[in-house]
């Protein structure tokens, strides 16, 4: 990795696919170039009971040694420098690399340094093209599947958002789910899955998504009131109120089970 690569932002979103195949082929057809294809292993370490900060990947708090061979390791801190309005780590980052040598002295590396917490191992093979000036990645997960990634390098911050817009486009045009589309890293999605039995994790993981859905009720309560005015005769004839309609009770349906999993974690009575 050069200095320049290390001075810039590196602005990325990620997806999980369906189908691997399907994508291949069409980034092949837009001219995309297939730069090499590696088989490695990602070890996560963190710094003792910071588990939750180890899930968003903030600056400091988490780690990985990539590991190609044991004897081929380098030690990553990957630093997030924007959120997102959701209060979630967004897909902008800098990347620095501490470390190289072997796993054992790798792993003495981070334990001298504080990193002391092993949290997760994710094997995967990743095939690397590069499309103009972007980077992707089409990503064979041992535990988990196929994902990809899509990434650009800016020089500035003001220039994130832009680059962030190009590549959900990008992604959108694959006819990659919208749903399926993570700004966060896709291995913070999954720490969160296996520290989600954790009462100590889960409970303030819930209050941030409870934030995140309140948030999106209150938004969609105006958007109804909007389009109930103006979409057509009122709740007659009218499929954008109709359709706020549904998202309405979805989302008071998934708040609901939220304060509900809250209540449990508390050890009160969830309500009906």
């Amino acid at each position: 990795m050069n200095n320049k690569n290390n001075k810039q932002i590196i602005v990325e979103l990620r997806a999980w696919v369906d189908h691997p195949d399907q994508i291949r082929n069409q980034i092949k057809e837009l001219g995309a170039k297939l730069d090499h294809t590696k088989t490695f292993t990602d070890h996560y370490y963190g710094e003792e009971d910071s588990a939750l900060d180890c899930l968003w990947e903030k600056s400091g708090k988490s780690v990985r040694i990539r590991e190609y061979t044991p004897k081929d390791c380098e030690v990553v801190r990957k630093d997030a420098i924007l959120s997102t309005k959701e209060g979630f780590e967004a897909g902008a980052s800098k990347m620095q690399v501490l470390f190289k040598g072997s796993l054992e002295e790798s792993k003495q590396f981070l334990q001298n340094a504080g990193y002391n917490k092993h949290l997760l191992d994710i094997t995967k093979t990743r095939e690397s093209y590069t499309l103009d000036s972007m980077g992707i990645c089409v990503d064979e997960f041992a535990q988990f599947g196929p994902a990809m990634g899509v990434i650009l390098r800016v020089d500035n911050v003001e220039d994130v958002p832009k680059a962030e817009e190009k590549l959900l486009r990008f992604l959108k045009s694959l006819e990659v789910k919208e749903r399926n589309i993570e700004r966060a890293n896709v291995t913070s999605k999954i720490l969160v899955s296996q520290f989600s039995r954790d009462p100590k994790v889960k409970r303030p993981l819930l209050e941030e998504e409870l934030k995140k859905y309140e948030a999106r009720l209150k938004e969609c309560l105006a958007k109804r009131g909007d389009a109930f005015v103006h979409g057509g005769d009122g709740w007659h004839d009218n499929p954008a109120f109709e359709a706020l309609e549904a998202e309405y009770d979805f989302l008071k349906s998934r708040i609901r089970q939220i304060k509900n999993e809250l209540l449990e974690l508390r050890g009160e009575v969830p309500t009906s």
